[in-house]
């Protein structure tokens, strides 16, 4: 018996009389297409929401960060900046340590960044606010003497254009006390007056990041370096871009190389943790996600093993007919597999048109509930990001027809060994 043949006794054998069979098949084949659906619609989100949040780390991180040895300072952070150029990138200067902003008699915990304006423009995505109210103003933000806060901090200090603030160098707090080997706090005998720096805000800055925006003020470098005592110029660490952040091994390796001493890092490597959990997320979804459609295959075992049992006399009548045992498994290994091909690709149509219009049928379900489905004030996002990926999608459409085709493989098994005598005994 030739495959064109098996083919079509397969293909017949999937669509039988309409009985019970009949309705297990189709709820077998349902069971495959949504299965695919999900898998594509979850990975695909997943891989969204990682694109989103690597795009937010990248809009207000650099590409790398080169730091000196553990208590030590860059003196000349000029000459690392050259090494950047030499690859086509760019380099800042930074001072960035811990500092509490006060305004009258609140104080609030905050990092302060310190840089040259010119070094970061264009480099960390920063919208800046430098005027009052629809007032044009030519000042430029992180000029000496002003400090750049986000709306969050405004709020909850109450200031607003042209008030000052003052920032306190917990290096300079700790001065005021002394702590024994045994633990105790006392003040200190010795005491030096160290007058906070008070800064004026020229401006407000959002990066649509609200953690950052909250938790992070922009000074000058000088004004940096005047409040943590360091000599003007120096830095605690230099951030550096390159041009392609997503393809910069090689050139970190030459860096590496030319900046011996110093500790080079890349984005990935200091946002590992962030970036480590949405891929172990995305794993876990796919495996737990995948038993879908294994629920789906042993429908399909199910289904076949009685279809089996009912074709008991036709398996006998090919089998006298001449029929080889190999030929009768594939026969019913092919109507496992044709589930899979069909169950697959229904299943990926509806996934892509599903992620295509996820965000409608979002906002459907939320008109329907009454609910506001992703509110702007809970979540950092208010669309659900996705990006369907090619290697995902074959992935999923070949596990399907795998988990369909070995469902099929003990009832092939089984009507493979079935003996003609006994089968055509009722003939």
């Amino acid at each position: 018996m030739n495959l064109l043949t098996e083919f079509s006794l397969a293909r017949r054998y999937l669509r039988p009389k309409r009985n019970a069979i009949s309705v297990i098949t189709l709820i077998s084949l349902v069971g495959v297409i949504l299965g695919v659906m999900v898998l594509i619609v979850v990975l695909s989100i997943m891989t969204g929401l990682s694109d989103a949040i690597k795009e937010r780390l990248l809009k207000t991180s650099p590409h790398l960060q080169i730091s000196p040895p553990p208590g030590q300072i860059i003196e000349n952070p000029d000459q690392v900046i050259a090494v950047l150029k030499k690859y086509h990138g760019a380099g800042a200067a930074v001072v960035a340590r811990p500092v509490i902003v006060q305004s009258r008699d609140r104080l609030l915990p905050r990092l302060a960044i310190g840089a040259n304006y010119p070094q970061i423009d264009g480099r960390i995505q920063i919208n800046w606010q430098l005027n009052d109210f629809g007032t044009t103003s030519p000042a430029k933000p992180m000029t000496r003497g002003t400090i750049i806060i986000g709306h969050g901090t405004a709020r909850d200090l109450f200031v607003t254009f042209g008030d000052t603030v003052l920032l306190h160098s917990p290096s300079q707090l700790m001065k005021l006390v002394e702590v024994s080997a045994e633990g105790g706090i006392t003040t200190a005998k010795e005491r030096e007056i160290n007058i906070p720096a008070e800064l004026k805000v020229n401006g407000f800055f959002s990066t649509n990041s609200r953690e950052f925006d909250e938790n992070t003020v922009f000074i000058n470098l000088e004004d940096a370096n005047d409040l943590f005592d360091m000599r003007w110029g120096t830095a605690d660490t230099v951030y550096g871009w390159l041009p392609d952040p997503f393809d910069m091994d090689r050139e970190l390796a030459q860096i590496r190389t030319e900046l011996k001493g110093y500790n080079v890092q890349s984005w990935m490597q200091i946002h590992q943790k962030v970036l480590g959990v949405l891929q172990v997320e995305k794993t876990m979804m796919f495996f737990l996600l995948i038993f879908i459609v294994l629920v789906a295959a042993f429908s399909i075992t199910n289904t076949l093993v009685t279809v089996v049992h009912q074709k008991t006399r036709e398996i006998g009548l090919l089998n006298s007919l001449g029929a080889t045992p190999f030929s009768i498994m594939r026969i019913f290994i092919m109507q496992g597999l044709l589930v899979g091909l069909i169950g697959g690709a229904l299943g990926i149509a509806a996934g892509i048109l599903t992620v295509y219009w996820r965000n409608d049928l979002i906002r459907l379900f939320g008109r329907l509930t009454g609910r506001e489905i992703m509110p702007d004030n809970v979540y950092i996002i208010t669309e659900l990001p996705a990006r369907l990926v090619a290697s995902d999608i074959i992935t999923v459409g070949l596990i399907a027809v795998g988990l369909c085709t070995l469902g099929a493989l003990l009832p092939a098994l089984r009507a493979a060994r079935l003996d003609p005598a006994r089968a055509l005994r009722y003939e």
